[in-house]
């Protein structure tokens, strides 16, 4: 092998590396992504938690008294987010006020309530 084809190798490997580094990143950005925060503000234990819908299912085995949990998970364009978990034995559904009827990243912030009825927000 010649002096110049292994000087082209040699800049050809990180060249290749940066531009896929690049093309990862650029597709990571325009990806739909939600941002989710769950606070139980119930004074009961939330267990089972899981989140579906039109986004990758999440699930959390218990989320404790006035704590947070969160997540991340992409989501489909056009649909509608699930919300369930049990507690006392007890099994509530909810499906918040969350369409993802648009693209890019988004925050959601779920809130159990004492009255176990679900607060929801959307920020874009």
């Amino acid at each position: 092998m010649s002096t110049a084809r292994r000087i082209a190798c040699f800049l050809a490997v990180p060249a290749a590396v940066i531009v896929v580094f690049f093309i990862g990143w650029i597709w990571a950005i325009n990806s739909s992504r939600a941002h989710i925060l769950v606070r139980n503000q119930s004074g009961t234990t939330l267990s089972n938690l899981t989140i579906s819908g039109s986004c990758e299912q999440r699930h959390v085995d218990t989320v404790s008294d006035h704590s947070e949990w969160q997540t991340v998970t992409p989501y489909r364009k056009g649909g509608q987010i699930q919300f369930s978990f049990l507690s006392g034995a007890k099994r509530y559904s909810s499906s918040p006020e969350i369409y993802t009827n648009h693209s890019g990243s988004c925050g959601i912030t779920l809130t159990v309530l004492s009255n176990m009825n679900i607060e929801s927000e959307v920020r874009y």
